[in-house]
């Protein structure tokens, strides 16, 4: 029988006949028996994509009830193009009868489309000889059909900007496509005129394919191609493979790919200072004497000298500590109503609290005198107007304790302790103290606390809990009305005595942020310089990516409401910057060391 797709037998009062094939039986003809079909046309929906679907073909059945089988046979006008790949058989002498035709699309489209005209032979012979009346009869399949493919709304051109500081190994494009069932039954693949290839994987919604292609297929464009654009080549194909199985669609992308350098700060002025290893947690800007002070240690005469290093250019005052420092220096602190200086040094069995009250016209004149401290190794300090403060974790009963010393006797006047945390760092503004706690080692969580009348042991009860990005953010910075930690969490104050802190947010992230990454762990806030209430504030900050070992250094001036106006690299003449000041001339500067390790000040090229 020309264009026969399936032979099938079915003995009567059975259902769910299958198969391709048959066998002798007698005749059941008769003027009486008929088989016909209640309906000729039938829509198909499949998708490209899962392929087949299957549709019933209701028939009426009246055959001489002492039939035992009938053979079934299907054409299609495809021939062996046609996408029926089986059938089975549902018929009843007293029942609803029905064929049930198994479709699967074809693996590719004909000339005149996916529909298909069959035709449905039922005989009581199986050569079909005796055809039952009512056969054959034709029914249309009119196949509708989705196939996975590109969205409109995709675009041919993509412009791609990108910060060169970002820590990015790869730029993400977003490919939106339409009538994708399971990412398990198709993929986005992607091709790149230089051979580069890489399969795209679906996101939460499978209606978009994410591509993540290297930089590196970017970073040596050509100047034309820059201009021009590279071309990239995307196709949704089996998940078989693009080379072995079916292409639903393809595209032709152009990439604009820009790189953003963001500009290097010049510098105005270079002045030397004096460092040790010690100088990026010890030094400070004063703003009573407008300079950085610092220490210098000397191995010829084995002895700590202080450096007054001015701002205005007159010569460094060194002011001899008379004592031998050898188990590390430490923060120095000043009292910027009388200009008196605080710092602590170990000794082999004991910690001091050291004053300094230089005599700037005879510096070997300077006052300097020591007076022990009850605690072992403090980790934070800091002053107010009459007190000097420190604090101490103390593993061996996992707490930490605290020491407050009277600046006009200079004797320990407070202990505190124990205090359940693993950290407790201190900052003070307008005389009013501050600090971070860290409950525990193992916990990310810490809570700023503002002291009742400075006591460390009264906290208020409405302390404010961050969960910062990282552990390591307990370094707290006070500049205009706020207090930071590195790692860029901004608090404002509400410094009337009634009052708690309050509003917390941080400062601007970079254009490459992308929150919840790792990759923001490396900056790090090192200093903040306050302009004015509409000038807003200078943000230094360090930043390693996540795929180079070395630190860049940004310089970032935000307006009064934190919004980012200008973005800098700091200049070229410091490998290593420490912090940042505003002098008295209202000038900025940074310190730090040069290529050769020598310790420089810069005054930046910069808007005020």
């Amino acid at each position: 029988m020309k264009n026969m797709l399936i032979g099938l037998l079915c003995a009567v009062f059975f259902s769910g006949c299958g198969g391709g094939g048959g066998s002798d039986s007698d005749s059941g003809g008769g003027a009486s028996s008929g088989i016909t079909a209640k309906q000729s046309v039938f829509s198909v929906d499949v998708n490209r994509e899962s392929r087949s679907e299957y549709f019933s073909v209701p028939v009426d059945v009246s055959i001489p009830s002492s039939t035992n089988s009938v053979y079934f046979y299907l054409l299609s006008d495809k021939g062996k193009d046609s996408g029926v790949t089986g059938v089975s058989l549902d018929i009843y002498l007293d029942a609803g009868s029905s064929v049930t035709v198994y479709y699967s699309l074809p693996d590719y489209l004909s000339s005149d489309g996916y529909d298909e005209s069959l035709t449905l032979y039922f005989c009581y012979d199986e050569n079909c000889n005796d055809i039952i009346p009512g056969s054959p009869f034709d029914i249309q399949l009119e196949v509708d059909y989705a196939i996975p493919q590109f969205s409109k709304t995709l675009d041919d051109t993509y412009e791609i900007e990108r910060r060169a500081d970002g820590p990015l190994e790869s730029i993400k494009i977003d490919v939106p496509v339409e009538n994708i069932l399971s990412e398990n039954l198709s993929f986005v693949h992607f091709e790149s005129n230089s051979g580069y290839s890489l399969e795209c994987s679906y996101g939460d919604d499978v209606n978009l394919a994410e591509c993540l292609i290297p930089i590196s297929e970017f970073s040596s464009l050509s100047e034309q191609e820059v201009e021009n654009g590279r071309n990239i080549k995307i196709l949704i194909c089996e998940r078989r493979g693009c080379d072995l199985g079916v292409t639903f669609d393809s595209k032709s992308l152009n990439i604009k790919y820009r790189l953003i350098e963001i500009p290097t700060l010049d510098v105005e002025e270079i002045m030397y200072w004096n460092h040790t290893s010690e100088a990026k947690t010890t030094s400070v800007y004063s703003a009573f004497y407008d300079a950085l002070l610092s220490y210098y240690y000397s191995n010829e005469t084995n002895t700590t000298t202080l450096v007054i290093t001015p701002m205005d250019g007159e010569p460094r005052i060194f002011i001899d500590l008379k004592r031998k420092i050898t188990t590390g220096l430490n923060k120095l602190h000043v009292n910027e109503l009388n200009g008196k200086i605080y710092t602590h040094f170990r000794t082999l069995n004991s910690t001091h609290i050291l004053s300094i009250t230089p005599d700037l016209l005879d510096p070997q004149s300077s006052r300097v005198a020591a007076r022990s401290l009850s605690l072992t190794n403090p980790d934070y300090t800091a002053i107010t107007s009459d007190s000097f403060f420190a604090t101490e974790y103390q593993s061996d009963s996992d707490a930490v304790y605290g020491s407050r010393i009277d600046l006009d006797s200079e004797v320990e006047i407070d202990t505190y302790g124990p205090i359940a945390a693993a950290e407790l760092s201190l900052v003070s503004k307008n005389n009013q103290l501050f600090g971070s706690l860290k409950k525990n080692s193992s916990s990310s969580e810490l809570t700023i606390h503002k002291f009742v009348d400075n006591n460390i042991l009264e906290v208020d009860s409405d302390n404010l809990k961050i969960t910062p990005i990282s552990e390591e953010c307990n370094d707290l910075i006070e500049a205009g009305e706020y207090i930071f930690n590195n790692c860029g969490d901004r608090l404002k104050l509400s410094l009337n005595e009634s009052d708690e802190p309050d509003v917390v947010d941080s400062i601007p992230k970079p254009p490459w942020y992308v929150e919840g990454s790792s990759d923001y762990l490396n900056r790090e806030l090192l200093d903040v310089s306050f302009l004015s209430d509409e000038s807003g504030f200078y943000y230094l900050e360090s930043g390693r990516s996540a795929f180079s070992s070395r630190l860049k250094y940004y310089i970032t001036r935000v307006d009064g409401s934190n919004v980012i106006t200008n973005e800098y690299f700091t200049p070229n003449a410091l490998l290593e910057v420490y912090g940042m000041f505003q002098a008295k001339d209202g000038s900025i500067w940074l310190y730090g060391i040069d290529k050769y390790r020598s310790g420089k000040l810069a005054k930046l090229k910069i808007d005020i």
